[in-house]
């Protein structure tokens, strides 16, 4: 572990944030897309749960990301 007491170490950028923010909405995406889907082909309600709750992290990732462009 490195500790450092250079308070500017972590410092991003928005647009860094940007594509971190764009990477999360890729990758809960899939995995939201793979949880529905198995949820109606095996009839899982735990799993149809948890792909809209993954579905609802994207949404709200993706406006997180998209909305300081727009304003």
């Amino acid at each position: 572990m490195y500790v450092s007491i250079d308070p500017n170490l972590l410092l991003i950028s928005g647009t860094d944030h940007f594509y971190l923010e764009i990477f999360s909405v890729i990758l809960a995406s899939v995995v939201s897309v793979y949880c529905i889907i198995r949820g109606f082909a095996v009839r899982d309600k735990f799993s149809f749960f948890l792909g809209l709750g993954f579905f609802a992290a994207v949404i709200i990732d993706g406006l997180h990301g998209f909305f300081p462009f727009l304003i």
